[in-house]
C-alpha cells in the first residue's frame, strides 16, 4: 500500500468516526430538559457553616432590673454556644419586666417582680414556650443595691428557663447560609431579583426545610446569601446535596 492510499484510508476512518460520535452521542449521554439551566449554565453555590442558630434578646421594662435579666440571659445562651444575633434571629426571646416594692425598713428596701418570658421562631411564628418568672430580691441598703439584687435574682431564674427552653424547642433544626455566585447567568439581560424570588419559592416548598430568605447581597462580588432553617434528620444527603437535585435552581455545588 503506498502513501497516498494510507492518507485516503486514515481520512475516511477519522471521518466515519466523527459521524457516529454525532449520530450516537444522545443515545450514550443523558437525556437533559431543554430549560435555562441547560442553555446556559449553572449557578455556583457554596455553604457556610453554621453552628449554631441565631437567637435575639429583647428585655422591656425599667432599668436597671431589666438589663440585668437581659445580661444574665444572653451570657446563658452564650455559655451553650449559641450566637447573638438580632439582624437574622432563629429564634427571638421576649421577656417583659415588671417589678413593686415589697418591704421598707428606714433605708433597707426589698423588692419583687415579675418577668413575662416568650420564646418563639420567627419564621414562622411557633411558640417554643411561655414563662412567668416570679422573683423577690434581698433586703439591701437603698433602691438601687435592692433593685441590683432583684435584677441579678430574676434573671438566673430567667436565664436557666431561657436555656432549657430553647435547647429543647429548637431539636434537631439546623440552619445553613447559601451563598449563590453569579445568579443571573440564569436570566441573562435581567438582575438577581427573579432569581431570588425563584429560588425562595422552590426552597421553601422542599420536604424537611422549614424557612429560606434572603439575608445578604453583594453587588461588587456578585453575591446572593440565603439563610435555610432545616431539620437536619430529614436532609441526611446535605442541605447543599438536596438543594442540587432541583434542576430549576441550576446549582452546581463547589
Amino acid at each position: 500500500m503506498n502513501e497516498v492510499m494510507r492518507r485516503m484510508i486514515g481520512r475516511a476512518v477519522v471521518a466515519g468516526m466523527a459521524g457516529m460520535l454525532a449520530g450516537g452521542c444522545a443515545t450514550f449521554g443523558r437525556e437533559r430538559r431543554p430549560d435555562a439551566t441547560d442553555e446556559i449554565g449553572g449557578v455556583k453555590a457554596s455553604l457556610r457553616e453554621v453552628a449554631h442558630l441565631n437567637i435575639a434578646v429583647a428585655v422591656t421594662g425599667k432599668s436597671p432590673v431589666a438589663e440585668r435579666v437581659r445580661l444574665r440571659i444572653e451570657d446563658g445562651l452564650a455559655e451553650k454556644a449559641f450566637a447573638l444575633n438580632r439582624r437574622d434571629p432563629d429564634v427571638d426571646v421576649n421577656v417583659a419586666v415588671n417589678y413593686t416594692l415589697f418591704d421598707r425598713s428606714g433605708n433597707y428596701f426589698v423588692f419583687e417582680g415579675t418577668a413575662n418570658a416568650l420564646v418563639t421562631r420567627p419564621h414562622d411564628g411557633q411558640v417554643l414556650g411561655r414563662e412567668v418568672i416570679n422573683a423577690r430580691g434581698d433586703r439591701r441598703l437603698g433602691e438601687d443595691l435592692a433593685l441590683q439584687s432583684l435584677g441579678d435574682k430574676m434573671g438566673a431564674a430567667a436565664a436557666e428557663w431561657t436555656v432549657r427552653t430553647v435547647t429543647s424547642g429548637i431539636g434537631d433544626f439546623a440552619a445553613a447560609d447559601i451563598v449563590i455566585s453569579r445568579p443571573w447567568r440564569l436570566f441573562p439581560g435581567s438582575d438577581a431579583a427573579r432569581y431570588a424570588q425563584r429560588f425562595i419559592e422552590v426552597v421553601s416548598t422542599i420536604p424537611g426545610i422549614k424557612w429560606c430568605r434572603l439575608v445578604r447581597q453583594d453587588l461588587g462580588s456578585r453575591e446572593l446569601v440565603f439563610r435555610i432553617l432545616y431539620i437536619r434528620r430529614d436532609v441526611p444527603e446535605g442541605i447543599l446535596n438536596r438543594l442540587a437535585n432541583y434542576r430549576e435552581l441550576g446549582i452546581e455545588p463547589r
